[in-house]
């Protein structure tokens, strides 16, 4: 029985996230949710959709989802893991050093090849802590 978990937990996370683990990943990276609404001017819907002071425009569910990959993961979301280290008192230089030995072992233990995948959870692991 206990065996069977464990399979199941590791065919999940290979698997891409839930598309609600992804919506939460990037709200923790500061994209704002704007939920679905009308248009104020013409009255059509503009389905729900996320900003993000400097990008300068919407970006829907699918889109969001599709941000999936290793630059937007670098651009977007690892600064917020090495800043949360750094305010731990982790100097900058080790808070690389253990994002890469953490992304290291999520793709040579539980994820298998596929680096942006491994690099989804290690950053998940920390901006998605409970607080």
């Amino acid at each position: 029985m206990l065996t069977d978990n464990l399979l199941n937990a590791h065919e999940e996370l290979q698997n891409k996230p839930p598309e609600e683990q992804v919506k939460e990943f990037w709200e923790r990276c500061e994209f704002q949710h704007v939920p679905d609404k009308y248009c104020a001017d013409c009255g059509r819907r503009e389905g729900e959709y996320w900003i993000k002071e400097g990008i300068g425009r919407r970006i829907y569910r699918l889109e969001l989802l599709e941000m999936f990959g290793l630059n937007n993961l670098f651009k977007y979301a690892v600064p917020f893991y090495i800043r949360y280290y750094e305010d731990k008192g982790m100097h900058t230089a080790e808070a690389w050093s253990r994002l890469f030995s953490e992304w290291l072992q999520w793709m040579t233990t539980k994820i298998g090849n596929d680096p942006t995948l491994a690099l989804f959870w290690v950053l998940r692991e920390v901006l998605c802590k409970k607080k």
